[in-house]
């Protein structure tokens, strides 16, 4: 026999969860000392574990009452409804995950308050998915369609995307400036590096996209994220002067 503190020590549960166990028969000892102290014997122990896998796998303590000691219990269908509950539960966690990558990123990106940030959040929640798909497969070929899906989104933790959440963000801060200015050519610079290493030199999809993304309609279209007119039209500067000093 093992004395109750000598079990919570070997299986890691308190005293006091052994008792409430009791309590709520549970799990009772499989007797007691002169001084009413808890006793558990091999089989109390084994059960104990059995408790405490059960709970690990989801189950409240009343359903594994109801596993352990009920003649009628269906141990396969209860199985199946919790694994096709964690899976429910885990496709929640996912898209809160994503939620909060993309605030993450947006805060990152826009040096802004709240307001700006939950404001196109939601207007780009707001696109239907489907028409987002099929507006894309309308105006991408299948070759251009495999490089969409390497571009970088605001719910993305990947390095890549991350890197040019940043940068954009550098080149929003850099605004004040002149787009010739050495500050804002060198971001400039890291972009079209970033480009070249991720695309290479697979031009038209690019330019294609880039003409979507100067209309704010289309963009919308495309689920693209919001940006602002003026960060555009200031990239555009910056990067036509770019171009011209590399020639």
């Amino acid at each position: 026999m093992l004395h109750i503190n000598k079990v919570a020590e070997l299986t890691g549960t308190t005293v006091r969860t052994l008792r409430y166990y009791d309590k709520i028969n549970l799990l009772s000892p499989a007797s007691k000392t002169e001084g009413g102290h808890r006793l558990y014997n091999e089989e109390k122990l084994q059960k104990l574990l059995q408790i405490q896998f059960l709970k690990k796998a989801g189950f409240s303590l009343e359903e594994i009452k109801q596993m352990l000691y009920s003649n009628t219990w269906s141990w396969s269908t209860s199985l199946k409804e919790q694994l096709n509950y964690v899976i429910n539960e885990q496709e929640k966690l996912k898209t809160i995950e994503l939620s909060l990558r993309e605030l993450i990123n947006s805060y990152e990106m826009e040096r802004e308050d709240n307001a700006v940030v939950l404001q196109k959040l939601m207007q780009l929640a707001v696109t239907d998915k489907e028409s987002k798909r099929m507006f894309r497969e309308s105006t991408f070929s299948k070759t251009d369609l495999e490089q969409w899906d390497q571009l970088p989104h605001m719910s993305s933790n990947e390095e890549a995307s991350l890197e040019w959440i940043s940068l954009i963000g550098l080149l929003k801060d850099s605004m004040s400036e002149e787009p010739h200015s050495p500050t804002v050519q060198h971001i400039i610079l890291q972009m079209e590096e970033k480009r070249i290493q991720e695309y290479g030199q697979q031009n038209d999809f690019l330019d294609q996209l880039w003409e979507i993304r100067k209309s704010e309609k289309e963009s919308e279209k495309l689920g693209l994220y919001p940006l602002d007119q003026d960060l555009l039209e200031f990239l555009e500067s910056a990067y036509a002067i770019y171009l011209a000093k590399k020639e």
